[in-house]
């Protein structure tokens, strides 16, 4: 597959992010409130894990709707562990920008390699 560089225009309303499980199960799971808070678990998320390549496997284009798999391949900062992680992410638009993001992973994998 081809390098593939995604952009998004995000919203200037106000968006919600969730990563789907129990905060209670994984710090990375829960919602997002604005682009603050989303911006927040990003870093978050890089102080634990480098990410070295992004791979698209799948982009189901809806119109204001889509729908995305794609293959992370990471390296745990704790354990210097490698591993690769298949996420399914739904975006929403609204006039071609973000307005809601939806993602899922595998938690008990993110939660064994830190």
């Amino acid at each position: 597959m081809q390098n593939v560089t995604l952009r998004a225009r995000w919203s200037t309303a106000p968006m919600i992010s969730s990563s789907a499980g129990s905060p209670a199960q994984s710090r990375y799971a829960g919602v997002a409130k604005g682009k603050q808070e989303f911006l927040a678990r990003l870093l978050a998320l890089d102080d634990d894990f480098e990410y070295r390549r992004f791979i698209p496997v799948e982009i189901i284009d809806g119109g204001d709707k889509v729908a995305a798999q794609v293959e992370i391949h990471m390296t745990s900062r704790t354990t210097g562990e490698e591993f690769v992680m298949r996420t399914a992410d739904f975006w929403t638009l609204r006039d071609g920008k973000i307005i809601e993001m939806v993602e899922y992973y595998d938690t008990a994998l993110a939660a064994s390699v830190i």
